[in-house]
């Protein structure tokens, strides 16, 4: 029987011939044959990511060969090879769009296909429809099994409160509210307790009701604005915008300063209102276990950072009790972290049994990524980078793509602009420390690293021979 894929005396090494030069496989053999399950173990740089890379042909081996279905993948068109490969990933991503468009992603699948796909991925479906054009559109299969004549409570209501309100109160209407408050929490980082929730949203419904059969709501005495927290006017104001939009209605500046208040209520923005308030001791305590941790494992001076410390404090009292009080609503959203992150969040993530002995709750993915996102920001705080100009003579997108490659090669610098070499001679020579050219240039007072005229591998290499030789030598930043 032939191997579906084999590799022969695999080598790649990255920056080679430079004082960069890593190895990352070194006369690697393997082969796997149809129906068998292979598993590549290593610690982080081991060489898994780059060994999928070469099987992919995203860049080809210094030495040996890859061979797919008995073909060396050189021989195939990309396009052809990459269309072999699948992936399933530890944590799925759900697009904002239809079931159709998460399933084909761009492909042009027949409603056969779609559906085969749906049933040997297991997922349920609640209706199949057809649209007016015939595509078939596809819809998600209740959490939980409807009940004939009654409607599952869609929100974060009581169930006692939702039932009344259902009684007077559509419960579309219900939802849509519910649904702007949440908005409020993401765009402004905070949670609310059952209680709060409940009554705001029960506040509001009332309120829009009136409103959109003509009542005018009577202005009572109310404090002036300014005696009126910043954060809690802001996320107000941001709740009143989204009803006025949705239900086509004014919000008079009374009811604006109610949603307020009622905000003071639950005082949202605690954490950030009093800079004097104590942060519990197990929170504090893991702020700075997390800190330790990480700081051993990877470095990077994170235990001096103060801002850190009280970042992680004020993170951590919102987070906590969102994963108490609503476990799994979280989860909706993903963020898909930049590979340069790959090592913060797998220190992270080693800390979870800490994070639950500590915070009493294990941390979601979510979470994960949060942790991370702080430790990144700190990271950049206290890593100084040789900053950039990519002189190019390309078009814009040309531009965007050779700074995104090259910034992903080269983390160790950060691009600040791109501009034209007609653009150049206005360019303040203050904003960055050296150049990047892709074409000729004459006339630059800061150090040039030409690039014009190589391929992308010999630009990378080019540029971490530059940076050693005339940029490491003119002392630190």
């Amino acid at each position: 029987m032939q191997p579906i894929i084999e590799t022969k005396n695999l080598t790649h090494i990255y920056s080679a011939g430079t004082p960069f030069q890593h190895m990352a496989l070194d006369s690697v053999d393997f082969h796997a044959y149809p129906g068998e399950y292979l598993g590549i173990i290593g610690h982080t740089g081991a060489g898994k990511s780059t060994l999928i890379r070469l099987l992919m042909r995203f860049y080809d081996a210094d030495e040996g060969t890859v061979y797919v279905d008995g073909r060396d993948v050189r021989t195939y068109d990309k396009r052809a090879l990459r269309e072999k490969f699948g992936a399933a990933f530890q944590s799925d991503v759900i697009f904002a769009e239809s079931i159709r468009d998460n399933i084909s992603l761009g492909r042009p699948l027949t409603d056969e296909e779609l559906l085969r796909a749906a049933e040997d991925a297991r997922l349920f479906l609640k209706t199949r429809l057809t649209r007016p054009d015939g595509r078939l559109y596809l819809r998600w299969l209740d959490r939980e099994p409807a009940v004939e004549g009654k409607v599952n409570n869609p929100v974060r209501l009581a169930k006692e409160r939702l039932e009344k309100m259902e009684e007077v109160y559509t419960e579309e209407d219900i939802k849509k509210i519910c649904s702007i408050i949440e908005e409020a929490e993401k765009e402004f980082d905070f949670f609310m307790g059952s209680e709060y929730f409940t009554s705001l949203a029960t506040h509001i419904t009332i309120s829009v009701f009136r409103l959109r059969h003509g009542h005018q709501i009577q202005k009572e005495f109310l404090p002036p604005n300014e005696e009126f927290p910043q954060q809690e006017m802001n996320t107000a104001a941001f709740i009143a915008r989204r009803l006025e939009e949705t239900f086509q209605v004014h919000l008079p500046d009374s009811e604006r300063t109610y949603i307020c208040i009622h905000l003071m209520g639950y005082n949202a923005f605690q954490a950030q209102m009093e800079e004097e308030q104590k942060a519990p001791e197990n929170i504090e305590l893991l702020a700075l276990h997390l800190i330790e941790a990480v700081d051993a494992e990877l470095g990077g001076r994170f235990s001096s950072d103060r801002v850190l410390f009280f970042g992680l404090l004020t993170h951590l009292q919102n987070s906590l009790y969102q994963q108490k009080e609503n476990p799994g609503a979280r989860t909706r959203h993903s963020i898909q972290l930049p590979e340069s992150c790959r090592e913060l969040y797998d220190s992270v993530k080693k800390q979870a049994p800490l994070y639950q002995r500590l915070g009493g709750v294990f941390p979601d993915q979510q979470e994960l990524t949060s942790l991370t996102l702080h430790f990144a920001l700190a990271q950049d705080r206290t890593t100084s980078k040789w900053r950039a100009l990519l002189v190019s003579n390309a078009g814009v997108i040309i531009q965007q793509s050779q700074r995104k490659f090259l910034q992903e090669c080269l983390p160790q610098i950060k691009i600040v602009d791109i501009c034209s070499p007609y653009q150049f001679s206005v360019y303040p020579d203050s904003s960055y420390d050296f150049i990047i050219s892709m074409t000729p240039l004459s006339g630059a007072v800061k150090p040039v690293a030409d690039v014009s005229h190589m391929t992308k591998a010999q630009r990378v290499q080019m540029i971490e021979e530059f940076l050693f030789e005339k940029m490491d030598n003119r002392g630190s930043l």
